[in-house]
């Protein structure tokens, strides 16, 4: 897809011509659950997977994506979250806590995503699963603070690895610390199918402008340059509510 940089912080990455991985597995994608939470701010969850693969030495992979819509008028606060994995008898087989969520205060209509790669050595991937999220959000109380991101490239390397370049600008008045940049990776069925993420360890004053890298940790093979029809980039400093 071309180059199509839009503020604040979202882009369409540009995706050269690379090779395609050689990394075999087989995917089984969820039938997903209802979010348990207990929450008065107004959201809603409208999509929900859970994929289980295999890399090239064999071990089980599991992707978590859960897409939170904010249906309010007001920005909300996304929390870390947590999930539970159950298998066809409805029995727990895996839980995870401490989950990330991207971005931290979402305006309203933006979709942000409780999003998770993970080791699972006593699942399968011959075997369907069923994903319940557990989600802590509130209306926010602090300023939603995004950076621009522009000159974004979409690359892919000899082992069908993605990662995003790019330029992010901190266009606020305050330094940012721990700043993330996060692009949403979305197939033509405007699907969200994987994250590539960073946290820039240095802070980024006010003004300035940094390069960047996002990278996975392990994405399904499926997801390649050639699937990636769109995506959506946030940048922004680690903000905390109490």
């Amino acid at each position: 897809a071309a180059t199509n940089d839009t503020n604040p912080a979202t882009a369409s990455a540009s995706t050269p011509n690379t090779s395609v991985s050689d990394i075999s597995a087989s995917t089984v994608s969820s039938t997903p659950e209802k979010d348990t939470s207990v929450s008065a701010a107004p959201y809603e969850i409208t999509y929900s997977n859970f994929t289980t693969f295999t890399d090239s030495i064999g071990t089980v992979w599991g992707q978590v994506i859960i897409e939170i819509t904010n249906t309010g008028s007001n920005d909300l606060y996304l929390r870390s979250g947590s999930y539970d994995i159950k298998d066809n008898n409805n029995s727990l087989v895996a839980t995870e806590s401490l989950v990330s969520v991207y971005p931290d205060v979402l305006q309203p209509g933006e979709k942000g995503y409780l999003y998770d790669e993970n080791t699972f050595d006593d699942l399968s991937t011959d075997e369907a699963y069923s994903v319940t999220p557990h989600l802590s959000i509130d209306n926010a109380t602090i300023p939603c603070v995004r950076y621009d991101v522009f000159d974004t490239t979409l690359k892919e390397d000899d082992w069908g690895d993605l990662s995003l370049i790019g330029q992010v600008t901190n266009t606020s008045d305050e330094e940012g610390s721990l700043v993330y940049v996060v692009a949403i990776l979305y197939d033509d069925n405007n699907a969200p199918i994987g994250i590539l993420y960073t946290i820039l360890t240095d802070d980024l004053p006010a003004g300035e402008t940094v390069g960047f890298e996002a990278t996975a940790l392990s994405l399904p093979p499926s997801v390649s340059a050639d699937t990636v029809a769109d995506t959506v980039i946030y940048a922004f400093p680690t903000q905390m509510q109490f």
